[in-house]
């Protein structure tokens, strides 16, 4: 992603994931769903890790822990959502001839290519390029990004905590 901007590295794979996705609905066996499923894997492979590199560019330490946090809640509530649509979807078997699974892939391969090519133009690649702020918003951005974490200001250290884990209480959790 540092070879090319944000931008355009989350759009293209994300009209990578929504063409390979529609492209499922011609596919006549399992082997042929496999194959595309495999190379919808590796074209989505890098859209979470880019996502969180992504956050480093907007946010620095303290707050990026919450946004990423939010992310992943976010995923898990399309998750939820996407079951009760792709219901509704699924009950579409016949329109134009075509099966329910065929409409599944096609409207939400279609709708995440879509998204993908908004990406490429409404995603602000760095705050120092971003047009809708101000140039002292962009200022306060890039220094609050700058500051380092010292120990005075992050005073729990990892060697701190591992000491501060009660074992009982593991063996409790797992069992």
């Amino acid at each position: 992603m540092k070879k090319f901007s944000p931008s355009k590295w989350i759009a293209r794979i994300m009209i990578t994931w929504g063409l390979l996705t529609a492209s499922m609905m011609f596919c006549k066996d399992f082997v042929g769903l496999m194959i595309v499923r495999t190379l919808i894997g590796g074209a989505e492979a890098g859209f979470f890790p880019g996502v969180i590199f992504y956050f480093t560019f907007w946010f620095n330490k303290r707050e990026r822990a919450m946004k990423i946090a939010l992310f992943y809640v976010g995923a898990a509530v399309a998750g939820v959502c996407g079951g009760a649509i792709s219901y509704g979807i699924l009950s579409m078997d016949g329109v134009l001839n075509l099966k329910g699974w065929q409409w599944l892939f096609l409207i939400e391969g279609g709708t995440t290519a879509l998204i993908g090519i908004t990406v490429v133009f409404c995603l602000t690649d760095y705050p120092h390029t971003a047009s809708w702020l101000t140039p002292e918003e962009r200022l306060f951005v890039v220094a609050k990004l700058q500051e380092t974490n010292t120990s005075e200001d992050n005073p729990v250290s990892v060697e701190k905590e591992v000491k501060r884990i009660v074992w009982k209480d593991v063996w409790s959790t797992l069992t």
